[in-house]
């Protein structure tokens, strides 16, 4: 079967994904995502949080392994917020806090099989991780309301954590 010529998804087909023919419709997809995560900034800051709105690459790169097989953009800790988490660890581990995409992040992801929503915690950010295990989960009334919440989610959502083989 063919796709229409609207249809995002082929810009994600194996044999199009190091194609530099493509990069202007990833481009096009790039800042509709972005404008996506920019809406979630600007609501956020509205409500007293300040997020950084950022889009990945949309041609291949040598970070992409020269190949674009999704696109992604996310919000983020904002940047005063990672410099202080950045200042808290000092030096050694502080360059990791600074980047935004190694944090707990509020991420729209699209390839050639689904679009996604997400919340991801990097597995590099082990703060965010030891900061939910002490706040929500040591707690059994908010593990249970955590729960609860994950329960009433439509069909479709799922909860995968790093390595586990299961969902």
């Amino acid at each position: 079967t063919q796709r229409a010529p609207d249809d995002v998804s082929f810009n994600y087909e194996r044999h199009r994904q190091d194609d530099p023919e493509y990069n202007a419709l990833r481009l096009s997809v790039r800042r509709k995502l972005k404008a996506m995560v920019d809406g979630v900034a600007k609501a956020a800051k509205a409500a007293g949080t300040e997020l950084s709105a950022q889009a990945g690459l949309h041609h291949p790169y040598t970070f992409n392994s020269y190949r674009v097989r999704e696109q992604r953009a996310y919000a983020c800790r904002g940047t005063k917020e990672r410099k202080k988490l950045a200042s808290f660890f000092g030096d050694a581990l502080g360059k990791d806090a600074e980047t935004h995409y190694i944090q707990t992040v509020l991420e729209v992801c699209l390839d050639d099989q689904i679009v996604e929503a997400a919340l991801r915690i990097h597995p590099q950010a082990w703060w965010d991780g030891e900061n939910l295990k002490k706040k929500l989960l040591a707690d059994a009334g908010k593990l249970e309301e955590f729960c609860q919440l994950l329960k009433a989610l439509p069909a479709g959502f799922n909860l995968k954590l790093h390595d586990w083989k299961k969902d």
